[in-house]
């Protein structure tokens, strides 16, 4: 089974990629995994969830992941929630240009299905934003309403 996706364009390339995790029918014996799915259907990468601590017989995680900037650099990251083995942060190295079109379940904080909400300075480039680089330098490019022909 698999969870609702997030959306965003990893690499800056142009094509969205889709990232959902799984779990799996309880009795099997078996551990739910992280998805990275390409614009054509094609998985990209597949990562085993951790294995539960307590020896279940069934793993992985139910609700959507959420892409969030948690450390200050410019990379995101990526949250599960799992169903026995906790909350597992996930560093996406390499996705400063990455442009977030669904950052968590149905499009954002609100999960109302309307698409993300974008927050200018959040250090996160989201729906029309242009650019969103935290707003911390004068005449780059970036204003602080996420347009690039500001500031």
């Amino acid at each position: 089974y698999a969870s609702e996706p997030v959306v965003v364009d990893l690499d800056g390339d142009g094509q969205a990629e889709v990232i959902c995790v799984s779990w799996t029918e309880k009795e099997s014996n078996e551990w739910g995994r992280l998805h990275v799915i390409d614009s054509q259907g094609n998985e990209l990468h597949a990562l085993d969830l951790p294995s539960p601590p307590n020896a279940s017989t069934w793993g992985g995680s139910l609700a959507a992941p959420t892409l969030a900037e948690l450390d200050g650099d410019p990379d995101l990251e990526l949250l599960v929630n799992t169903f026995n083995a906790g909350v597992i942060a996930y560093d996406l190295p390499n996705t400063e240009s990455a442009h977030v079109l669904w950052k968590t379940g149905r499009g954002n904080d609100w999960r109302n299905g309307t698409g993300p909400m974008p927050l200018c300075g959040d250090g996160m480039r989201e729906g029309d934003e242009e650019c969103d680089d935290g707003d911390t330098e004068s005449g780059d490019g970036c204003s602080s309403t996420g347009s690039s022909t500001g500031n």
